[in-house]
């Protein structure tokens, strides 16, 4: 979900972009049909007057907020746990970029590590995603490093291992002091934590059955509803009867979206722009006289 500015509040009235209303336009038009055939059967004898009193559905009405409002804060809760596991990749990310300047003697080295972070945050992105990163990834690999990687079946841990690998070779010829060792081999065991944590949200949705009951018991609420109101509203139940349904759609929609925080809908997080910002500042932190030399 790419950050925006706040609009104007008459201008958010209309707005379509982050909206889910062309996701429930069809359900909306749908429950307004179902107004005007309400309104014109409750002209006509019974069986087709089906109207009877609008008390039952203020006490469902009630149930089912508690429910759908149950249902947004799970959904919001995995939302936000993925920003946070997103930020410790950040902050993990720019540590071992940082140690690696400036404990390693190696510049060559120093870059190379670098590289394989930018590597590990574009296959990451991927991997959430789930879909080929060969196009996202091969600029930062050599061809034996992209060989390897894509060899794995988990493509991110793969370029940590090789970061592990470059760190160990650094110790053997000597480039940092093996006391160092252990301080960036903590900030690698902690993208790997936020790497199988985010690996658990995208993998585990909710459970199948709070959807499908929220699901069918919002639809039969709105079907039901305009028969409910058309003694009462009369003329007006169409327009009654698709406000009131606009919520119950909107939000059953946004819970749907959020619960997939790696998504690709319009409120998932933006996890390619914040990729490529990282990968570029984690390349910007290494000296231009490093990266001409490497």
């Amino acid at each position: 979900m790419p950050r925006q500015p706040r609009p104007h509040w008459f201008r958010m009235l209309f707005m379509l972009r982050g909206s889910v209303l062309p996701r429930i336009a069809f359900q909306l038009v749908l429950t307004f049909a179902m107004g005007c055939w309400a309104w014109y059967a409750s002209r006509l004898p019974w069986p087709w007057n089906l109207s009877y009193t609008p008390a039952p559905f203020g006490f469902l009405g009630v149930s089912l907020a508690v429910f759908l409002g149950f249902r947004n804060s799970a959904s919001y809760d995995r939302w936000w746990e993925a920003r946070k596991l997103w930020g410790l990749v950040v902050i993990h990310a720019r540590s071992v970029a940082r140690q690696s300047v400036t404990l390693l003697d190696s510049p060559a080295r120093a870059q190379q590590i670098v590289r394989l972070l930018a590597a590990f945050v574009h296959a990451l992105r991927y991997q959430l995603h789930d879909c080929d990163p060969r196009a996202g990834i091969a600029p930062w690999l050599t061809s034996d490093e992209l060989a390897t990687v894509m060899a794995a079946p988990c493509r991110p841990q793969a370029v940590v291992t090789l970061i592990a690998q470059q760190l160990a070779e650094a110790r053997r010829a000597g480039e940092i002091d093996p006391i160092l060792l252990p301080a960036i081999d903590s900030q690698l065991a902690g993208l790997e934590f936020a790497l199988a944590s985010c690996q658990r949200i995208a993998g585990t949705p909710l459970p199948f059955i709070y959807s499908l009951i929220i699901h069918r018991t919002v639809h039969l609420y709105c079907i039901a509803l305009p028969f409910g109101l058309a003694q009462t509203v009369g003329v007006l139940t169409p327009l009654v009867t698709t406000f009131v349904a606009y919520p119950f759609f909107a939000l059953e929609a946004l819970a749907q979206e959020i619960e997939e925080p790696f998504g690709t809908s319009g409120n998932a997080l933006d996890i390619a722009g914040m990729s490529q910002a990282l990968a570029e500042e984690l390349l910007a932190s290494v000296p231009p006289a490093e990266l001409a030399g490497a």
